[in-house]
C-alpha cells in the first residue's frame, strides 16, 4: 500500500465504495485440521489447538484481491506470497516444533467482505491464526473471538487497545505533532509548505495534524499557506486550480494525505505548471511505479518505516530476496509486508514455546520488544504500541526511537535524502519528547 503510518488510502476507499459493495460471501471447502495431535519426530503432543497436526500449523488469510482493489495494486497475491516465502525459509530450517508452516488458501475478501469472511475463518476453527491485509478493515468479528491477527498495519480507530491485533508498524495518533516533519523543510529551504488530502475523515484528519503542527510546536521550520482537505476522491474535477493557487502562494513543499493515483495526478499538474516544489509520501513507490513515470517523479519524496530496497542488504534482506525468488513471488511493498507479519507471528510462537496455544502466541508475542524483522521495518516493541502516542505523552505508547527513511527520486531511480545513506537509511529520533531535535542516521540490523 502507498500509504504508511499516518493515513491510510484504504480507509478512504471503504469511505467511497462500501456502501456500493452488494454481494454474498465466498466459501471455503478444505478439510479441518485435527485439534488433537501426535508428537513427530520432535513435536511435542499437542490437544485442542486448532490448526496443529502432528506435522503442520496451519494459518488462514484474508485480504483484498488485486481484481477487487479500486487502487489497482497487488494485494491479496503479494502479501500470501510474502508469507509463503517466509514460511518456505522457516520450512527449510526444519520449521518449528517438529511442525511445518502452512499457509491455507488465502480468501479474498472481495473489498467488502470483511466481516462474512471473518466470519467463515472463525467458524471453521481450523487455523492458529489469521494474517489480513484487507483494504477494509475489520476486525470486530476477530476481536470478539480474541482470535490472533498478524498485519502490516492495524487501522488504529478499529484496533487501540485490543491485545490480539498486531502490526509490523505501531499504532498512529493523529492528535500529535510528529517530530519527523519538520525535518523535509530543513533539508530542502522550504519554509512555504501546502497541504492536500481527500473531503473523508481520515484524510482531512491528516491535513489538520499537519497543518496544526506547523501553526504550533513546529512553526518556526515553516509555515503551511495553503491546504485543501476536500478533493474529491479520484479528482474528477481536475487539480489545475489547486497547483495555480499553491504556485501564487509560493508553495515549496507539499504534504500529501492522498493515495498514490492522485499523488502522480498533481506530479503531472506541477511539472506542466512549471511549479518547482517537492512532494511528500507517507508511502512506498514501486520500482515498476518509479521506472514508468520517472520524468513526473522527479524530486518526489517518500518517508517510509521499512528499509527501502536500494539500501546495502543486511542478512534479513538477503534472505527475503533468496526466498520469494525460490518462491517465485511477485515482489511488491505488500510481498515485504506479508513477510514482515510472518516473521512478527514466527517470533512470537518462538517465544511462546512447544506446548502453544492460541492464548498463548498472542501473550507471546506482546513481549516483543524492539521488533525490526532483522532490520527490515522501524522498531516496535508490540505489547505497549497496540496504542498511539498522547499530546501529552509520547513515551508511554510512543515509537522509541522513532525512525524512518526519507528518499527522492533522482535520475528515475531512488536515492537517500542526506544523512541517511545505502549503508545507514533510517534516521531516527529518541522518541522522548516533541521537541524537534536533529536526528541520527541507523541501520536497524
Amino acid at each position: 500500500m502507498q500509504l504508511e503510518g499516518r493515513w491510510r488510502g484504504r480507509a478512504l476507499v471503504a469511505v467511497v465504495v462500501a456502501g456500493l459493495l452488494v454481494a454474498a460471501c465466498g466459501s471455503s471447502t478444505k478439510k479441518a485440521a485435527s485439534t488433537t495431535t501426535t508428537p513427530g519426530s520432535s513435536a511435542p503432543a499437542l490437544t485442542g489447538v486448532p490448526g496443529v497436526t502432528a506435522t503442520e500449523i496451519h494459518f488462514s488469510a484474508i485480504a483484498t484481491s488485486t481484481a477487487s482493489n479500486p487502487l489497482g495494486q497487488c494485494t491479496l497475491e503479494c502479501f500470501a506470497g510474502g508469507i509463503k516465502a517466509y514460511f518456505e525459509y522457516r520450512n527449510s530450517e526444519g520449521g518449528i516444533y517438529g511442525r511445518k508452516l502452512v499457509l491455507d488458501t488465502p480468501i479474498d475478501d472481495e473489498l467488502g467482505k470483511g466481516q462474512q469472511t471473518a466470519l467463515q475463518v472463525i467458524s471453521k476453527n481450523d487455523t492458529l491464526a489469521t494474517f489480513t491485509d484487507t483494504i477494509i478493515s475489520n476486525y470486530d468479528e476477530f476481536n470478539k473471538a480474541n482470535w490472533p491477527i498478524y498485519s502490516y498495519l492495524t487501522d488504529p480507530a478499529a484496533s487501540s487497545g485490543h491485545l490480539n491485533l498486531f502490526g509490523t508498524y505501531s499504532g498512529s495518533s493523529f492528535d500529535i505533532p510528529r517530530i519527523t516533519d519538520p525535518f523535509l523543510p530543513q533539508y530542502f529551504k522550504a519554509t512555504k509548505i501546502g497541504v492536500l488530502g481527500y473531503g473523508v475523515a481520515s484524510s482531512e484528519t491528516c491535513v489538520d495534524q499537519i497543518v496544526n503542527e506547523f501553526k504550533g510546536p513546529y512553526a518556526k521550520y515553516g509555515s503551511v499557506v495553503y491546504s485543501n482537505k476536500s478533493l474529491v476522491f479520484g479528482l474528477s474535477n481536475g487539480v489545475g486550480p489547486e497547483v495555480t493557487a499553491m504556485k501564487k502562494a509560493g508553495v515549496q513543499l507539499i504534504y500529501t494525505c492522498i493515495e498514490i493515483n492522485g499523488f502522480k495526478t498533481f506530479a503531472q499538474e506541477l511539472k506542466r505548471q512549471g511549479l518547482d516544489a517537492h512532494m511528500v509520501t507517507y508511502g512506498s513507490f514501486e520500482d515498476d511505479f518509479i521506472k514508468a513515470n520517472a520524468s513526473v517523479l522527479e524530486g518526489m519524496v517518500q518517508q517510509v518505516r521499512e528499509r527501502p530496497s536500494v539500501a546495502d542488504p543486511i542478512p534479513a534482506r538477503k534472505l527475503f530476496d533468496k526466498w520469494t525468488a525460490k518462491t517465485k513471488a511477485n515482489v511488491k511493498q505488500t510481498t515485504l509486508e506479508g513477510w514482515g507479519a510472518a516473521d512478527l507471528m514466527f517470533q512470537g510462537l518462538k517465544k511462546a514455546g512447544p506446548n502453544f496455544s492460541r492464548q498463548k502466541l498472542m501473550d507471546a508475542t506482546n513481549t516483543l520488544k524492539q521488533w525490526t524483522a532483522g532490520g527490515l521495518f522501524a522498531p516496535v516493541d508490540v505489547g505497549r504500541q497496540h496504542q498511539g502516542s498522547s499530546p501529552s505523552d509520547p513515551t508511554t505508547h510512543g515509537d522509541m526511537p522513532n525512525c524512518f527513511s526519507f528518499t527522492e527520486v533522482k535520475g528515475g531511480k531512488l536515492t537517500f535524502i542526506s544523512p541517511t545513506t545505502a549503508a545507514k537509511p533510517f534516521l531516527c529520533w529518541p522518541g522522548t519528547t516533541y521537541e524537534y531535535s536533529d536526528p541520527t542516521a541507523r541501520s536497524l540490523d
